[in-house]
């Protein structure tokens, strides 16, 4: 016979665990709950990353003894965090030709969706960066990895990553594109333990044009995402010549800014072509995270304010146009919206200017807007007074497979109805 005392305890005890798991605190997973703790740029849990590795040579076969890093790829910036690649860094010793760790990743929530009448949660993407070295018979052997995860089409807490990565000699022949680079480049200064700089850039996102009597404007909605092409290359101790060496090309990472508030820009009016341009917080660091090889890389940061400070107009008295790949119709008298977001990288191409490093000094990265099912998308819009030519409407033309990140908008008759 339970006692009348026993019972009341069960019973709050009951209470207080359904109202746990309700409230997302036990039994329940990042995208289960939304609680009064996800604030966007707050990090609400973590993701657990299972990595399976195998490294091999450049032939195939096993290689044994490597040394792997893994760190974080890219930063972000909010009021409760601040986390930069040297947040997450991992060494591991590998015997073994394979390995098998999971490591952890903050969850850092960004904001809310609808998905089939659903309120979800979605996160910050996951970038790591992952370096395996072997050093053989005086000559470096290094493989690579980027891993970018979009928490929202996985939607787990649980993330298995198995790939191989093959260990390439600087030394030997290495393809980039139509260039082949089969010569050793000079020594260079020992690159520093570690160094940085902040680099401030408009960098342009969006480009439009009108005719005479049409009206143009784009609307930048809270969450919108700008993808941004950053780039990275190794310095690697050379013992043939007993100095260090850096990579004569650049290699691409990527990272995304969203889009902290809704800006409506300035309406354009009359035959003009109007590119805009947002301030861009860009990181660029040389780090030497083993004794034989050091990154250099430049990235965007996601900062809590973006678009930082104001837009800036780029404008031309000219209706530029180009070979257009899908339009869309506006009725005069009417505003007419439509989403934009790239069916390719990059759209557009900013050169950023480097204050140290083995040089050139300046590098371009590209930028475009894409769409995800949880980022809001930003928008064009055009409007134009009525017209008494039965027929006539505004065609906005999309080109350079751009859906409407680059368009112009011009008067079209369909003819007499």
């Amino acid at each position: 016979m339970v006692s009348k005392k026993l019972s009341v305890t069960i019973f709050v005890l009951i209470l207080l665990g359904f109202f746990l798991f309700s409230s997302g605190k036990i039994g329940s997973g990042l995208y289960e709950r939304i609680g009064s703790d996800y604030v966007k740029g707050k990090v609400v849990g973590s993701f657990k990353i299972t990595l399976d590795f195998s490294f091999v040579d450049e032939k195939g076969s096993p290689v044994f003894g490597t040394t792997l890093y893994v760190f974080g790829g890219t930063e972000f910036e909010s009021e409760y965090i601040k986390l930069t690649p040297k947040s997450i860094f991992h060494k591991y010793s590998v015997p073994l030709s394979s390995i098998m760790v999971t490591i952890e990743v903050p969850a850092i929530f960004l904001g809310t969706y609808i998905s089939n009448g659903t309120i979800r949660p979605f996160f910050k993407e996951i970038n790591l960066h992952v370096v395996a070295i072997k050093k053989i018979n005086g000559k470096l052997l290094i493989g690579d990895k980027l891993i970018r995860i979009d928490p929202q089409l996985n939607r787990s807490e649980y993330l298995y990553i198995k790939d191989t990565l093959i260990m390439k000699s600087r030394v030997s022949l290495i393809k980039v594109g139509s260039y082949d680079y089969n010569t050793l480049p000079g020594c260079v200064e020992e690159p520093p333990w570690y160094r940085e700089e902040i680099i401030y850039q408009y960098s342009p996102i969006v480009k439009y044009a009108v005719d005479q009597g049409i009206i143009g404007w784009i609307v930048i909605d809270f969450n919108s995402k700008i993808d941004v092409q950053g780039k990275y290359r190794y310095y690697w101790f050379d013992e043939t010549s007993n100095c260090w060496k850096v990579d004569n090309y650049w290699m691409t990472s990527i990272s995304s800014v969203y889009a902290d508030r809704r800006i409506e820009t300035i309406h354009y009016s009359g035959i003009k072509t109007v590119k805009i341009l947002m301030k861009v917080k860009y990181k660029h660091y040389i780090w030497q995270i083993d004794p034989y090889l050091a990154i250099e890389e430049i990235y965007a940061i996601d900062t809590p304010n973006d678009p930082i400070g104001t837009l800036k107009y780029r404008t031309s008295n000219i209706l530029q146009t180009g070979e257009p790949d899908t339009y869309f119709d506006a009725n005069p008298g009417e505003t007419t919206s439509q989403e934009l977001g790239s069916a390719s990288y990059w759209q557009f191409t900013v050169t950023v200017g480097l204050g140290f490093g083995a040089g050139p000094f300046t590098v371009s990265l590209g930028l475009s807007h894409r769409l995800s099912p949880s980022s809001n998308p930003m928008v064009i819009s055009v409007y134009s007074n009525p017209v008494d030519t039965p027929g006539l409407y505004v065609r906005v033309y999309s080109y350079g497979n751009s859906y409407y990140e680059k368009s112009y908008s011009v008067w079209f008759w369909y003819g007499p109805h």
